[in-house]
């Protein structure tokens, strides 16, 4: 697999709090670069933090061809189970499809230990390309879209999108039809991988309610990628007692890396604190 610069997983050990350990997972087509920012913050603070790349990710989204849901929860099933030997509690922190992800590990206690809590983080209950709802029929005449088709470079957010995915030391002339032509066709979706990602995404909203672990929903205003209504829809259907709904005014989807990064990390720091008793 070619990968990104910074794609890669990474791991911080604890010190002062070392034996609070936080998982994680990264979004659809996305890697542990997007919550690097967040997993430094964490570290800086003493917490145990762990980040894994989930398969089939990395590198251009072509490479996802063949991805299965089970594949995704799997692997971040592995790094719970190796963060529960070394850490008393464990919170779970999802990013858009890594929510998904999130909730079905906060599902099966018994299978896979208790959680402490989970947050969840741009987690879609509906998608707002109306386009990947077809993926299941759609995969079978063509076998990928893409999502910045018809997106404007001109447009800061779609540049900041691109450059968000590109390596550090990337210069792009946004203005050269060839350069965009190059772009739009990496971008390209295998419509098998939607699928698997539109199947994990009807399970986890199906199963809401049987979620009983205490959950922090955060939902940028501006989110591009998931309707905002998802993190209402989460909050009122999810089973846990203790539950939490921060909206963010000017944050789109990517929300470690979005303006109102500051005011997440602290309410998510609190909720760490609270929940993990200290």
């Amino acid at each position: 697999m070619t990968e990104r610069p910074n794609a890669q997983a990474f791991f911080y050990e604890g010190s002062t709090h070392r034996e609070i350990g936080l998982l994680l997972v990264h979004g659809f087509s996305g890697s542990p670069a997007e919550l690097r920012p967040l997993g430094l913050h964490f570290a800086e603070r003493g917490y145990t933090v762990d980040c894994p790349l989930l398969p089939r990710h990395g590198g251009p989204p072509s490479e996802m061809r063949g991805a299965k849901w089970q594949e995704w929860v799997g692997a971040a099933a592995k790094s719970l189970h190796a963060l529960r030997q070394s850490c008393s509690k464990v919170l779970v922190c999802g990013l858009s499809m890594g929510g998904l992800v999130t909730l079905q590990l906060a599902r099966r206690p018994a299978e896979l230990g208790q959680i402490d809590g989970i947050i969840l983080m741009g987690t879609p209950v509906a998608l707002r390309n109306r386009l990947a709802g077809l993926a299941r029929l759609a995969k079978y005449v063509v076998p990928d879209f893409g999502p910045l088709d018809r997106a404007d470079f001109s447009q800061p957010h779609v540049q900041k999108f691109v450059l968000r995915n590109a390596p550090p030391d990337a210069v792009i002339d946004f203005s050269d039809k060839q350069v965009i032509a190059a772009i739009r066709k990496r971008a390209r979706i295998p419509l098998d991988a939607v699928d698997q990602l539109l199947q994990l995404n009807k399970l986890a909203v199906r199963e809401l309610p049987h979620v009983r672990v205490p959950a922090l929903i955060a939902q940028g205003r501006h989110d591009h990628v998931v309707s905002p209504h998802s993190a209402q829809a989460i909050y009122e259907r999810i089973g846990s007692p203790d539950k939490q709904l921060l909206w963010l005014p000017h944050s789109a989807h990517v929300l470690p890396l979005e303006p109102d990064h500051a005011e997440l990390f602290a309410a998510l720091g609190q909720f760490v604190s609270r929940v993990a008793g200290q």
